[in-house]
């Protein structure tokens, strides 16, 4: 092709067609002017085609991500709502306006006011999506602006857990030192009529479990929040997902 241009060209000025020749010259840097820009645009449409694909496939991951996390919610706002339950009954036992007629009832509420757990979540897509520097490609601005507040309601949630965790290290270093503890592993009572009535009477042990119960609704209030924006951030994406289709 670059030959046969050639000799059109040679033939012209051979032929002193100056003038054609110049007209003939210019009409052939327009015509590799556009078929750079041809290729340009076709690359661009590639780039494009290429990064929508990209972005489909991390809103796709991002949303099973998100469909673990809330049901891993669920599992802590029951877990979080049983200690609730626990912390109360045991108070108000203490306060006198509950009655509970057995040392095994007692001793259910001590071992469920020590308990305690974390949201694990899942957290492998949205590490990539910003370890790669790729949320730019997510076009959606309000589902790029609640993967930005989901990273760091998530971290703050695991800043409050660990508080959490030191209360209730505080509350099983209690039992450890007032109440024979071993006992529970070997399948014994642990306390007797004795000791319930001493702990429920000392200061110290009914503030560690308000403490429980205080951290408890707290943490319950941040994952049920956390709940309805998951809820309403997946549905954002589906919709998203589903216009691509």
């Amino acid at each position: 092709m670059i030959k046969f241009f050639r000799r059109i060209r040679q033939k012209l000025l051979s032929e002193n067609k100056f003038s054609k020749y110049l007209l003939y010259a210019l009409g052939e840097i327009i015509l590799v002017v556009i078929g750079i820009l041809i290729a340009l645009q076709i690359n661009t449409w590639n780039g494009n085609k290429n990064n929508r694909a990209k972005e489909q496939l991390y809103l796709t991951s991002f949303q099973n991500d998100m469909q673990l996390n809330l049901a891993e919610l669920d599992r802590v706002i029951e877990k979080s709502s049983q200690t609730i339950g626990t912390t109360d009954s045991l108070l108000r036992y203490a306060d006198g306006q509950l009655e509970i007629k057995s040392i095994k009832q007692v001793q259910d509420l001590v071992i469920g006011t020590g308990s305690y757990t974390f949201f694990f979540g899942a957290e492998g897509t949205i590490k990539d999506i910003f370890g790669s520097g790729d949320l730019g490609l997510v076009q959606n601005d309000s589902i790029r602006k609640a993967m930005v507040n989901w990273e760091a309601d998530l971290k703050y949630l695991k800043e409050y857990e660990t508080l959490g965790k030191d209360n209730q290290l505080s509350f099983i270093n209690y039992l450890k030192e007032e109440i024979p503890m071993y006992k529970y592993a070997l399948k014994k009572d642990f306390l007797d009529a004795e000791t319930v009535e001493k702990i429920m009477s000392e200061t110290k042990f009914l503030n560690l479990v308000g403490e429980q119960k205080h951290m408890a609704k707290e943490m319950n209030g941040l994952y049920l929040e956390q709940k309805a924006k998951m809820t309403h951030l997946l549905g954002q994406i589906s919709n998203n997902l589903e216009k691509h289709d």
